[in-house]
């Protein structure tokens, strides 16, 4: 089971990102800017959730990141999700992302779902 599009394309060889519409490569990952009182612009990565498609929301059937088997994978989503998270933000932005994760002396928290299984 799971996005034909994605598994299609990796049977192909290709990258799923270059298979899929704009609305589901961007799932699960959101890209929010917010803009302070002083102008300041913070932009940030997090998962999209039902509520930020608004009242229609609740009725995605096919919504699958919200289940907790969608943040069990093998290796983390900076990894996994490169390709998508580029896209968003830029290689230069990526690659400070990627610094920044795999600082020396520093292990980044996992998920919920994989904690849980420790």
């Amino acid at each position: 089971m799971g996005c034909v599009f994605y598994i299609t394309a990796l049977k192909a060889d290709k990258r799923p990102l270059d298979w899929k519409p704009n609305v589901c490569w961007q799932v699960p990952i959101r890209l929010e800017h917010t803009t302070d009182e002083n102008g300041h612009v913070t932009s940030r990565l997090r998962e999209w959730k039902r509520r930020d498609w608004g009242d229609g929301g609740a009725e995605f059937h096919w919504w699958c990141t919200e289940a907790p088997e969608a943040f069990s994978g093998r290796e983390p989503v900076y990894k996994n999700s490169r390709d998508e998270i580029v896209e968003l933000v830029s290689q230069p932005i990526y690659d400070l992302m990627v610094d920044q994760l795999e600082r020396p002396n520093w292990t980044p928290l996992p998920h919920p779902t994989v904690r849980s299984r420790r």
